[in-house]
């Protein structure tokens, strides 16, 4: 006949099951959110893809508001990096500002693009903003097949 287990054997077999089903679901969590960090970008039917690519050697201060009113979005664009938005088809507002630089004196550009519904939009930031009227047209490619 075996020997009944002790009050302390008990709590510290229990403390272990509790301890055991608390890193158990802190994997769960964790494996979530890692989950969530690298799901690719769904884009709804009615939007466009805009694919934004810094290929210049500084950060530029992206903010796009639809051109009628209303709510813009911003997004920071580090040196080298890429970064993919789904927008709602319509006209747009676009400022683009060096972030490289002094606050005060960085350089900004404006301009407004028109994005259809269902199509890719690729932005490569290059270079330096330009005065030259060559420069200043929309630098927005549009892909095909897509």
């Amino acid at each position: 006949m075996t020997k009944p287990a002790s009050k302390i054997t008990r709590v510290t077999l229990v403390c272990l099951c509790l301890l055991g089903l608390g890193f158990g679901l802190w994997q769960c969590v964790q494996r979530a959110r890692t989950a969530a960090l690298n799901a690719p970008l769904v884009i709804p039917a009615i939007a466009a893809r805009l694919t934004m690519i810094n290929e210049s050697d500084c950060e530029w201060l992206i903010t796009v508001s639809p051109f009628d009113g209303g709510e813009g979005e911003q997004w920071k664009l580090q040196v080298g990096k890429t970064r993919e938005v789904a927008l709602a088809e319509g006209q747009y507002r676009v400022e683009q500002k060096m972030l490289s630089v002094n606050s005060a004196a960085a350089p900004v550009r404006w301009f407004t693009f028109k994005l259809e519904a269902k199509q890719n939009y690729r932005w490569r930031l290059v270079n330096l903003l330009s005065s030259d009227a060559a420069e200043l047209r929309v630098p927005l490619e549009k892909e095909d097949g897509k």
